[in-house]
Formats: structure tokens, C-alpha cells, sequence
């Protein structure tokens, strides 16, 4: 009897799934956050390419109610056995995590499984510091013919690069 009245109290604040729709699906989760870039006006490009290489096959066969934490560490394991990046795999557990937030906002669902952020190596701009700039200089000729003293960057592993 409570189960009842608890289901009929969600039901009045529309917490519960949209009537006739059945309960919500991966599909529906992946259609909120593809909407969702297309009305703040971001790429979806690397989103889609995002959800179709690597989202849908893992999750797709899931419940949205049985995308609970234990099934994000198995993403995670199974991400990291693929060799993918700690950041490739964030990237893609944001995207994950931003579709069951645009769910909750929708009303569709009333929870979010906890979606861990592993550690990433500083940004490439952080990586230089200040005793990385040398007193070396590049002269280059410009297209008026004067010349351009251009400073050379010294930055550990970028030095390859540089050169």
C-alpha cells in the first residue's frame, strides 16, 4: 500500500515516465544530449562519433534502470582494456552523465549513477613554464624582405616538435 501511494505522489510531480512510453531507453538518453548540442550550438560531430563507437555498444542493451554504478566501472575496465585514454574515456562518461541530467530536468528520471573522472595529464599549456623560454632566437625573413627575430620555445618533451 505505501508502494502505491509513493508511486502515486511521483506520479502527481511527474517524475515518473511520460504515459504510454513504457520506460525510458539508452536511445532516449543519447536523442536529450544530441538535442541538446544542437540548441546550444556545439559540434556533435565528436559527440556522435562518441555515442556510436563506443556508448551504444557498451549500454545500449542496458535499462536506463540498470545503468547503475557498478555498470560505469565496467565501462570504465573495459574502456581501459581497449587502451583508450583516461581523458577519452572522461570525455565520454560526460556525455554519458550530462544525458541522464537532461533526463532528470525532463522529468524521465529520478537519479544519475555517479560517473568518476579519472585522472588526466595537464594540458599541453601547462606544460611550459617559465625557465622554458630560452634566450635562443630564429631569424626568418618576412615577405617584405626585413627580418623577424622569433624566440624558440625549449619544453621537455615538446622539443622534438619544435625542432
Amino acid at each position: 500500500m505505501k508502494q502505491l501511494e509513493a508511486r502515486k505522489a511521483q506520479a502527481a510531480e511527474g517524475l515518473l515516465d511520460e504515459p504510454g512510453k513504457g520506460t525510458t531507453t539508452f536511445e532516449d538518453l543519447m536523442k536529450l544530449i544530441t538535442r541538446d548540442y544542437h540548441r546550444r550550438g556545439q559540434d556533435s560531430y565528436m559527440l556522435a562519433r562518441r555515442i556510436d563507437r563506443h556508448l551504444r555498444p557498451f549500454f545500449g542493451k542496458y535499462p536506463t534502470a540498470k545503468i547503475i554504478n557498478r555498470v560505469v566501472d565496467q565501462y570504465i575496465e573495459h574502456r581501459e582494456q581497449e587502451g583508450a585514454a583516461n581523458s577519452t574515456i572522461n570525455r565520454e562518461l560526460a556525455a554519458l552523465g550530462r544525458s541522464f541530467v537532461l533526463a532528470i530536468q525532463d522529468r524521465y528520471l529520478t537519479y544519475k549513477p555517479f560517473m568518476p573522472k579519472l585522472h588526466e595529464p595537464p594540458s599541453r599549456m601547462e606544460r611550459f613554464r617559465e625557465d622554458d623560454f630560452s634566450s635562443s632566437y630564429l631569424i626568418s625573413q618576412t615577405t617584405f624582405g626585413g627580418l623577424l627575430l622569433l624566440p624558440i620555445i625549449r619544453a621537455g618533451e615538446r622539443k622534438n616538435t619544435l625542432a
